[in-house]
């Protein structure tokens, strides 16, 4: 059987990797995302955490611009969902009101 591509069916997409591999490996390893969600109590608050972190190390961008500067990565290795600015505020405010050395030793421990 002759399998047929059309070829205007077909879309090239342009996505950027960077560092975000080996910072995803990082972060999975130390379990940062459960100790977040844990502190949080929020999973959405803690994948937006995490995706602010990832941002600070890669290339910075202004609040306002997180969700668009995500969207332009593999969304495998960062969610652009969790990134809105409501969410990010909430989520900044909620870390503000978390016990930060706990959360801390636990992140180093």
């Amino acid at each position: 059987m002759e399998v047929i591509m059309d070829k205007d069916k077909l879309q090239l997409t342009k996505i950027s990797v960077s560092s975000l591999p080996i910072i995803e490996t990082i972060i999975n390893k130390i379990g940062l995302h459960k100790l977040l969600a844990k502190f949080l109590k929020n999973d959405r608050y803690a994948r937006s955490i995490e995706g602010l972190l990832k941002n600070i190390l890669v290339n910075r961008a202004a609040l306002y611009r997180l969700n668009k500067w995500a969207k332009k990565f593999d969304q495998s290795l960062i969610d652009s969902g969790s990134l809105s600015d409501q969410v990010v505020v909430r989520s900044l405010d909620r870390l503000l009101s978390v016990d930060y050395s706990s959360l801390l030793i636990k992140i180093v421990l």
